[in-house]
C-alpha cells in the first residue's frame, strides 16, 4: 500500500513538472514558405519576337516547426495567380502570346498554414512573386519593305524597324530636244520613279555644216536637214570661139569654147 501511494505521488509530481515544461515550450518555426521564379529569375525578360513563353519555377516548403521535436502542419490553402489575365499558366509554362509588348506579367503564390497542437494554434501565410517583362527586339518577321514613302515595321509589335527612305530627286531628260522640237526634263526620284515636277527644254536649232557650194547644199551636222540649198553655177562671160564660159564662183565650165565657124573657102587671090 505504501508503494502504491509512492507511485501515485510520483505520477502527480511528474504530471505537474511536465505541464510546467510543456506550458513553457514555444513553437519554433523551422523551414516553410513558398518561392516563385520565372526563367530562374525574380525579374525576367522575354523577347517576344523570339519566344512568347517562359518557364515558371514555383515551390512550396510545408510548415515544419519544433515543438518538443519536429512537427508538421499541412498547407490549408495554396493559391497561384497571374496578371494581367491575357497571360496564363499551363503546368510550368507561362503563355504570353496575347500580352502586349511593354507589359510586365506578375506571377504570385500564397500559402496559408493552420494547425492546433497541444493548445497552440498555428496560423501563418507566406507569399512570393516574380515578374516577366515582355519586350521585342524585332528579330522576327517584318511587315512590308522599306520604300521612299513607307516604313518597314515589326510583325510582332508594329514598331518601325526601318524608316521610309525619302525621295532622291534629280533632273533627268524625259524627251530629248531636237533641232526643231522642244524637249522635256522631269524632276524624278531615282529610287521609285516618282515625278514631282517638269520643265521644258528649248529646241536646239540646227548646227550648220560646210557652206553651200554651187553643187552641194549646206546641211545640219546634227540632223542632216538642208539649211541652204546648193547655189547653182553663176555663169561668167559667154563662151567664145576660143574661151569657155565658166562659173564665176567655182570655175566650173558651163559652156565649152565654141570653136571657129569657117567662112567661104579660100581662093587663089
Amino acid at each position: 500500500m505504501k508503494n502504491f501511494k509512492k507511485i501515485i505521488a510520483f505520477v502527480i509530481v511528474f504530471a505537474i513538472v511536465a505541464s510546467l515544461v510543456v506550458g513553457s515550450t514555444e513553437v519554433e518555426p523551422m523551414g516553410y514558405g513558398v518561392s516563385v521564379q520565372i526563367n530562374n529569375s525574380k525579374s525576367a525578360t522575354i523577347d517576344k519576337s523570339v519566344t512568347t513563353t517562359a518557364t515558371l519555377q514555383s515551390t512550396r516548403d510545408d510548415y515544419w516547426f519544433d515543438y518538443m521535436g519536429p512537427q508538421y502542419a499541412p498547407c490549408a490553402s495554396d493559391n497561384t495567380s497571374i496578371s494581367p489575365n491575357t497571360a496564363y499558366i499551363d503546368g510550368s509554362t507561362i503563355h504570353m502570346e496575347n500580352v502586349p509588348v511593354g507589359t510586365t506579367v506578375t506571377v504570385s503564390r500564397s500559402c496559408y498554414w493552420a494547425a492546433s497542437l497541444y493548445g497552440h494554434n498555428i496560423a501563418d501565410t507566406k507569399s512570393d512573386s516574380a515578374t516577366c517583362t515582355v519586350t521585342c527586339n524585332h528579330n522576327g518577321a517584318k511587315n512590308g519593305s522599306q520604300t521612299c514613302t513607307t516604313s518597314q515595321t515589326c510583325a510582332v509589335c508594329g514598331a518601325t524597324t526601318a524608316a521610309a527612305l525619302g525621295h532622291s530627286y534629280s533632273w533627268v531628260t524625259t524627251t530629248a530636244p531636237t533641232c526643231t522640237a522642244s524637249g522635256t526634263d522631269s524632276y524624278r526620284c531615282s529610287r521609285c520613279g516618282d515625278v514631282s515636277n517638269t520643265r521644258p527644254v528649248n529646241a536646239l536649232g540646227h548646227t550648220p555644216g560646210a557652206a553651200a557650194t554651187c553643187t552641194t547644199a549646206q546641211t545640219c551636222t546634227r540632223c542632216g536637214a538642208t539649211i541652204t540649198a546648193a547655189l547653182g553655177h553663176n555663169p561668167g562671160a559667154a563662151a567664145t570661139c576660143t574661151t569657155a564660159q565658166t562659173c564665176t564662183r567655182c570655175g566650173t565650165t558651163i559652156t565649152a569654147a565654141l570653136g571657129h565657124n569657117p567662112g567661104a573657102a579660100a581662093t587663089c587671090t
